[in-house]
């Protein structure tokens, strides 16, 4: 195997010993609680709760991925990478490894979910591998943003702020959705939701944006990652 390729793996072995730590039943069961809710939510027709089933899914894999830095901060395991025989950037490509493995882990879960509703009968499950393709692509983009900040500052203020931000993105979709419904008409609000739903449908549209949302989240993942190997290449352990 290549030695660059072995260090990579020897850190991403140690960060996922420390996302781990707390029990190993706890990461195949967040995998599983997202489709045995939303199935669950589907097949007593309160499809209305799924939002915030979803929105719970994407906070569990971003704390995944959180956890090695709380790991290092908060028990002083950061001193242990200064001494183990792997480069900070290596380091660093390890736990963006881990990065991958938690989006792919959000990918079975929706590959479940969609499984789920499909055997329900759900009105939506033909709608679901779109949503899917959505949600992992919030996903890479919220965690490239957050990656970088886990470097250079500490947990406890980047978990903060990310709080915060959520929520007032939250009270701004919720504040924004009612002052149109309030300010708009029903009959122009209905003309432009048939012309998103045809716009949706349109199967011309599906190479574009799928060739957009893999260039945005992939330049997005390597800007992330240089600015990461920064932050960390100038921080003393």
């Amino acid at each position: 195997m290549n030695p660059t390729m072995r260090s990579v793996l020897r850190a991403y072995r140690m960060d996922w010993h420390k996302v781990s730590s707390q029990g190993w039943m706890w990461v195949p069961a967040a995998v599983l609680a997202v489709p045995v809710l939303v199935t669950a939510v589907a097949a007593a027709h309160m499809e209305a709760l799924t939002g915030g089933v979803f929105g719970a899914a994407i906070y569990i894999y971003v704390l995944i991925l959180m956890y090695p830095f709380m790991y290092e901060q908060q028990g002083h395991g950061g001193w242990l990478n200064g001494l183990i025989p792997v480069s900070r950037r290596h380091q660093v490509a390890g736990r963006y490894l881990l990065l991958l493995t938690s989006a792919g882990l959000l990918l079975v879960s929706c590959l479940l979910t969609w499984a789920g509703l499909a055997v329900v009968g759900a009105a939506g499950a033909g709608y679901f591998g779109g949503i899917s393709v959505c949600l992992i692509w919030v996903y890479l983009i919220m965690v490239s943003l957050l990656c970088p900040l886990m470097y250079r500052f500490s947990i406890q203020k980047v978990g903060i702020w990310f709080m915060v931000v959520v929520l007032a993105l939250c009270f701004a979709a919720v504040g924004g959705l009612a002052a149109v419904t309030a300010l708009v008409p029903k009959a122009v609000l209905d003309r432009v939701l048939d012309e998103v739903v045809a716009l949706a449908g349109n199967m011309m549209l599906v190479p574009i944006l799928t060739v957009i949302g893999i260039a945005t989240a992939a330049l997005a993942l390597a800007v992330s990652f240089r600015v990461s190997c920064r932050f960390y290449l100038a921080k003393e352990l």
